[in-house]
């Protein structure tokens, strides 16, 4: 690990690192985390349009600086990538992308098993498909979108309308808006909006989720039961009053992803089914599996936190685990003919600096 080769590189998860021997409980952790997300299917009926074939028409000399845009039009494309995440994840809505490359010749019709009209990509089928932060779209996907709405599909179009069609002014995404199941709406009630039609719908919640703006979730379908995975994206605060609704005779358990170990989770019997409480910590997690087998598992029990120390100011005494170094984060530098040192500044930035210098 000579030369730029120490920085240049991501960090070795290795004895370079002072934290390499307690790593297998982050790397744990997810593992497990991605073995439940990987069972049963997701339960997931909404198709947002990528609108990355738009940046790609505001391409052009000057647009970028490096892997960076710096083109105001590319940053009002992303921004309102980034909303229309949010105003779904934010009601709790899964979503998957739609590559229009992938979606040409590579799409059905057909009805669900509740008789609502699905389109399908592959494997995967969609009730709703969300058109937002689109400026252009190709003629393909025009005509996929048309027909799903004549076979009687819902098309929801957030904020501003495209206006292109293979790059050339068209009107053809407002005229779609004559079909019965096109909805135009502000990106800001979007969710919303999805929530409302699902109503209308059969079947199309199986878990019904209530819980602050800031939990994400997915719902995956097993054989005989659900996943329900939550994540609090908010990493300063709680996320109390969080429920999970789900109709039928199920056992609650809760995974843990700490431990590895499986639990009953205290549920309410309702009139149709049960439900669940729980808080989520700043930035905690929880995994939900609803089966109808029900295991005899210890019960759920809430810890708070402990605290193991308090960190006195002042001297204190401690040990080292292995031998120390000296960290030359910071340093001047005189090069060649330089008369004096310059002034204070990071070793990378030293660093570039010299190549610069010596080309």
């Amino acid at each position: 690990m000579e030369g730029a080769s120490k920085r240049d590189y991501p960090a070795s998860i290795s004895y370079q690192s002072a934290y390499w021997q307690d790593y297998d409980f982050v790397e744990s952790y997810f593992a497990r985390f991605g073995m439940l997300l990987a069972q049963g299917k997701a339960d997931c009926d909404v198709l947002v349009m990528n609108p990355v074939e738009s940046v790609w028409g505001l391409a052009r000399i000057g647009w970028g600086s490096w892997v960076w845009s710096v083109d105001p039009e590319v940053h009002a494309v992303d921004a309102l990538y980034a909303n229309t995440f949010r105003h779904l994840v934010g009601e709790h809505i899964d979503f998957d992308y739609g590559e229009e490359q992938i979606m040409d010749g590579n799409h059905g019709f057909c009805l669900d098993a509740n008789g609502t009209p699905t389109l399908t990509v592959g494997k995967c089928a969609y009730r709703f498909v969300v058109v937002s932060g689109m400026l252009t779209m190709r003629g393909s996907t025009y005509q996929i979108l048309e027909e799903f709405l004549r076979e009687g599909g819902k098309v929801v179009f957030a904020g501003d309308l495209p206006t292109y069609i293979d790059g050339v002014p068209s009107d053809g995404c407002r005229e779609l808006l004559d079909h019965n199941g096109a909805v135009h709406v502000p990106l800001e009630t979007l969710g919303q909006t999805i929530r409302i039609l699902r109503e209308d719908m059969p079947g199309s919640e199986h878990v019904r989720v209530e819980a602050p703006k800031s939990v994400m979730v997915q719902v995956r379908e097993l054989d005989d039961g659900y996943i329900v995975a939550l994540v609090n994206d908010d990493k300063t605060n709680p996320a109390p009053n969080v429920v999970l609704r789900l109709a039928g005779d199920y056992q609650a358990q809760r995974w843990d992803m700490e431990s590895g170990k499986r639990f009953c989770l205290p549920a309410v019997r309702e009139e149709n089914g049960v439900s669940v409480a729980a808080t989520l910590a700043p930035a905690g997690s929880m995994a939900v599996v609803f089966t109808k087998t029900a295991e005899e598992l210890p019960l759920w029990q809430e810890s708070e936190g402990k605290i193991s120390g308090v960190l006195k100011s002042g001297e204190y005494a401690y040990e080292l685990d292995e031998p120390n170094v000296c960290v030359l984060d910071y340093a001047r530098m005189r090069f060649g003919e330089d008369a004096e040192f310059g002034e204070l500044d990071e070793v990378l930035r030293i660093d570039n600096k010299l190549r610069d210098r010596l080309g």
